[in-house]
C-alpha cells in the first residue's frame, strides 16, 4: 500500500514478521505515522473480512486540498490521542512504572 492513512469498514489485522500486533475496526485508520512524516510502515496491515479502504496520499492533503488535510490531520490526532491513552493504560496495568 503506498505511504498514507487509511480508514477501514470491516476488519485489519496489523502485523510485522507474521506476529500480530493490533486489530483496526471499522472507522479506524492505519498508517498515520507515514502520513505525518513521510516515513515508509514499521508494519503491514492485512484485512481479515471483507474490508473497504480509502487510501489518502500525502500530497493530495498537503497540496491539492489543505483544508480538507487539516480535517484529516485533526481525525489523525484524535485517533493517536486514542491510542496513547490506551498504550498507558495497557502500561499501568502492567505495573510498570513510567
Amino acid at each position: 500500500m503506498p505511504s498514507g492513512s487509511s480508514s477501514s469498514r470491516g476488519g485489519v489485522l496489523i502485523h510485522r514478521d507474521d506476529k500480530a500486533m493490533g486489530y483496526i475496526g471499522e472507522g479506524q485508520c492505519f498508517g498515520e505515522v507515514g502520513l505525518l512524516k513521510n516515513a515508509p510502515h514499521s508494519a503491514s496491515a492485512r484485512a481479515d473480512t471483507d474490508t473497504i479502504v480509502l487510501s489518502v496520499q500525502r500530497t493530495i492533503l498537503s497540496d491539492n486540498m489543505p483544508a480538507i488535510g487539516y480535517k484529516v490531520l485533526e481525525y489523525i490526532a484524535s485517533q493517536l490521542a486514542d491510542k496513547l491513552a490506551k498504550a498507558n493504560l495497557q502500561i499501568e496495568n502492567m505495573g510498570i512504572e513510567k
